[in-house]
């Protein structure tokens, strides 16, 4: 599966997804692509429907049990031969009570990948394995019994949605049926359920589940992938067709041979797979050192999705620096060198993105500035972000600026639009991003709007003394231009990529009502970056066909550095 993946990646993902590619599938090959998913899941993480290799993720979090969990097994077989029911519950327990954050608040961490917040789940079967669930046959007659199972396993698969919390509770119902499954099982050949289970078709969908596993995912990215990130259920039947035709053949093939324990012997097995390690491990290195090798792809492919990588050089330098490096002036310094800086740059991840445009024109203007930005957090002031970490973040950048007579004018860049919105449109649309503060709990547009203007007033008003510029109107494209332009290239379509003008005003509305009323009243000047963006028909996504942003909505550096005259003027 790995080879296949990684023949087609070559000539079919572009650079930085191929990067990505690479990453993962060295990961995979130590079966520690869940720690990699897990690291790669942050605020600027690739969307999960372009990564081929997402689904080994399981794969990873079994390996790690099967290693840990034997050996548990002999010290406990040992030491208490008497007590394996009794520790494997508490091991349930921890386990279970962790991934809900009954014990552990794990709220900041990617519970979703992680083997200890998983282990419940494999230990229900362990806990069946050793007797646990046997007095319930008595009880429920397993006519019940595996229609109750087979029902708390098919309706998360209508109820749940990409939104749902998973981990935790919502984990329970398709664990506890599966379960109770397994125990009706032991004696219900005459069940409805059974007779179901029993089908041909259904059997032989069991017999292949695990070659299936293997293969289900790639055909549905790549599918995915080269319609330019548009499925439909059409193309989804196709991949999933072409999944379990080679879930088949590998399980043929393939699989069924090695079940032989006479195919192959230990010696010839394990130098090969080691071998293949090597060879996975040298190919995921090339493509990372490579950038993902942008010379497998025809020129103009490459120049196009390149711009990908165009991203802030200062990124990992400046952006999220910590409350304590505020304090103690440990932030970055852009525009003219050896000089006291006299502006700041105050937001977001669009602030970040921003930076190079600020650098370009303090360096013109010979002013200097200083960088202020935590991706993820508005900069506003007294709101519940983050469990209170961008409130502690912009309350210690306000009490810095405050006191530093040196700095005059404070830029202040964010996706204004979300804020006031509650959501964020895109690749990775959401409706539930509530603001919400000590006083306004309640999660709704309305409210969140509220809390809105009253944070940013708060920090206008800390800010009195200081000239501010709103800097706002960013336009948020639908689609990762990048990639969809690079696609387009490709398979050789048009690129015709960019959101409408009045889809954008639209959008727009109740954040330009709100951001005049709150700059007129505080007196703040804005800076409306829709004015060199935006045309009356639209807003675009690519100039002389190339990409402005390095994603759907984050510009690229090139496009920061050409939108410095919105700058230079107030510098």
């Amino acid at each position: 599966m790995l080879a296949l993946v990684a023949f087609i990646s070559w000539f079919v993902l572009l650079p930085l997804d191929f990067k990505e590619f690479g990453e993962s599938l060295a990961a995979t090959s130590l079966f520690l692509s869940n720690a990699y998913f897990n690291i790669k899941s942050g605020y600027f993480a690739n969307s999960a429907d372009f990564q081929p290799l997402l689904h080994t993720w399981s794969l990873g979090v079994e390996e790690q049990f099967y290693i840990v969990f034997p050996l548990i097994c002999v010290l406990l077989y040992k030491f208490f031969p008497n007590k394996i029911k009794l520790f494997f519950f508490i091991l349930w327990l921890v386990s279970f009570l962790s991934a809900t954050d009954l014990i552990v608040d794990a709220s900041s961490k990617n519970k979703f990948y992680l083997p200890w917040y998983r282990a419940w789940e494999f230990l229900t079967g362990s806990l069946l394995a050793v007797g646990f669930g046997k007095s319930i046959i008595q009880k429920i007659p397993t006519q019940v019994l595996s229609f109750i199972g087979l029902t708390m396993i098919v309706v998360p698969v209508f109820l749940y949605t990409k939104n749902t919390p998973f981990p935790g509770l919502t984990a329970v119902p398709p664990v506890i049926g599966t379960a109770l499954i397994i125990l009706s099982g032991m004696k219900a050949q005459d069940t409805f359920v059974y007779k179901i289970l029993s089908l041909q078709p259904v059997r032989y969908m069991g017999k292949i589940s695990y070659s299936l596993y293997l293969w289900h995912w790639p055909p549905l990215v790549f599918v995915f992938y080269i319609s330019g990130g548009q499925s439909t259920l059409f193309t989804n039947t196709i991949a999933v067709a072409i999944a379990v035709l080679i879930a088949s053949l590998s399980y043929r093939f393939i699989e069924t041979p090695f079940r032989n324990k006479n195919f192959l012997n230990r010696m010839v097995l394990f130098s090969n797979a080691s071998i293949f390690i090597v060879l996975a491990l040298a190919f995921g290195v090339m493509a990372r050192v490579g950038n993902g090798i942008p010379e497998r792809l025809p020129e103009d492919v490459a120049k196009v999705s390149q711009v990908a990588l165009d991203i802030n050089p200062l990124r990992k330098e400046c952006d999220r620096r910590s409350t304590e490096q505020v304090k103690t002036g440990d932030v970055c310094q852009i525009g003219a060198q050896g000089i006291s800086p006299s502006f700041a740059v105050v937001g977001d991840s669009f602030g970040d993105a921003f930076i190079p445009g600020f650098d370009y024109a303090g360096t013109s203007k010979g002013k200097s500035g200083l960088v202020y930005t935590y991706s993820g957090c508005y900069p506003l002031l007294g709101t519940m972000q983050g469990n209170g970490k961008c409130d502690r973040y912009y309350t210690e950048v306000v009490e810095k600026l405050r006191k530093s007579d040196d700095i005059k004018k404070v830029f202040l860049v964010a996706r204004w639009s979300s804020a006031v919105e509650a959501s964020r449109v895109g690749l990775n649309t959401r409706n539930d991003m509530f603001l919400t503060n000590k006083d306004v709990t309640e999660l709704s547009v309305e409210s969140t709007r509220l809390v809105f203007q009253q944070g940013l007033e708060t920090l206008l008003a800390s800010l009195e003394d200081k000239e501010i510029y709103i800097v706002a109107f960013i336009p948020e494209q639908h689609i990762n231009v990048p990639r969809a332009a690079g696609i387009a290239k490709l398979v050789g379509n048009e690129v015709n990529i960019q959101v409408s003008r009045e889809s954008f005003e639209k959008r727009q509305l109740k954040t330009r009502d709100l951001l005049t009323s709150i700059s007129q009243e505080n007196t703040a000047n804005i800076i409306d970056v829709s004015s060199l963006m935006c045309d009356e028909h639209s807003c675009l996504a690519t100039k002389d066909e190339i990409p402005l942003y390095v994603d759907d909505n984050h510009i690229s550096t090139s496009t920061a550095v050409e939108l410095s005259s919105l700058f230079i003027d107030v510098m």
